[in-house]
């Protein structure tokens, strides 16, 4: 079901695993997600510039017919009518649209950064306006990667110098907003690096696109609890033909938890930006997909707990029975 019934924004979807893939379209169009971008723009996975003049490229899912689970309905008000987006449920993270547009149906399109340098950062924000989320997951690459290996600093979120660490250059990161209502101010935030050979890998792969290498886990501190970021390729494809021929594509996926003292607030947003600040024309962003997983409401768990005494309560009494 379409997630605009339960006050989420139209263009998200309510995934039956209780996560909320949430609408990649900018604010122009039939459908309104309320994206806001400067210098981010959408651009086809399939395009040259990632398979190269002549090159073709399988991607997930779009020989799918889109007729239900879709994103991207033809209305913006209720009743909110199936799309021609595709959702795509990778193997180990939760589900993603796959963001396409009204024009060009089920071709699968990213935002992609392009930052000239530090004095023109470019910034794409997302709204989300839902109360209560565990984490963040994004698809998220970088066009052609700037720093590999090293050791992300466990405090301040990977972002500083700290003693004794590398590969903390951080030309990029995700900011996670949060409010006491659902598009109030920011209150809180947190943001995180987004480093090349941690938390991603270059989108292109091989003898021609360069190697991307494989991205891995790193931990940060908050309040002296220590939390995760997790990552990992969930996708890839090769290339056949044109320039990039024998080249693999690939989409990783990161998740960027919430801390607990954030987590009785709204997440309101959710940011990524490229500042440029080293070698632009390679660590560009590319974001393909957002989904955020709430933590159950108070409610539901109350219900679980009746439910859960209730089951108590008739095991106690067979039990009774029987002696």
């Amino acid at each position: 079901m379409y997630a605009g019934s339960l006050g989420i924004n139209p263009g998200d979807y309510l995934n039956p695993d209780g996560s909320v893939s949430i609408g990649l379209l900018p604010t122009a169009g039939s459908i309104n997600d309320g994206v806001t971008t400067t210098l981010f723009a959408q651009t086809k996975l399939t395009s040259n510039i990632y398979v190269g003049a002549g090159g073709t490229l399988s991607l997930p899912q779009t020989s799918t017919s889109c007729a239900s689970n879709c994103q991207g309905g033809s209305t913006s008000t209720p009743p909110y009518t199936p799309g021609t987006e595709t959702i795509f449920k990778p193997a180990s993270a939760p589900e993603f649209n796959l963001l396409g547009d009204s024009v060009d149906t089920n071709s699968i399109q990213a935002w992609l950064s392009a930052s000239s340098g530090t004095g023109s950062p470019s910034t794409i924000t997302i709204p989300v306006g839902i109360f209560g989320v565990a984490d963040v997951n994004t698809m998220l690459n970088t066009l052609g990667g700037l720093t590999t290996g090293g050791t992300v600093c466990n405090t301040n979120n990977g972002l500083n110098a700290g003693t004794g660490c590398t590969n903390t250059n951080s030309y990029s990161y995700i900011t996670l907003n949060f409010s006491t209502t659902a598009n109030g101010s920011t209150l809180q935030s947190e943001t995180f690096a987004l480093i090349n050979g941690m938390t991603q890998a270059n989108i292109l792969d091989g003898a021609t696109a360069g190697t991307s290498g494989s991205t891995s886990d790193y931990t940060v501190n908050y309040l002296g609890t220590s939390y995760t970021v997790d990552t990992g390729q969930v996708w890839s494809s090769t290339i056949t033909g044109g320039t990039n021929a024998n080249d693999t594509l690939v989409l990783d996926a990161q998740e960027f938890p919430v801390f607990v003292a954030f987590q009785h607030l709204y997440l309101t947003s959710v940011s990524i930006t490229d500042t440029g600040s080293a070698n632009p024309s390679n660590n560009h962003e590319v974001l393909s997909g957002l989904t955020i997983t709430p933590t159950p409401e108070p409610s539901t768990l109350l219900l679980l707990g009746a439910g859960l005494g209730v089951i108590g309560v008739a095991r106690f009494r067979r039990k009774s029975a029987k002696a």
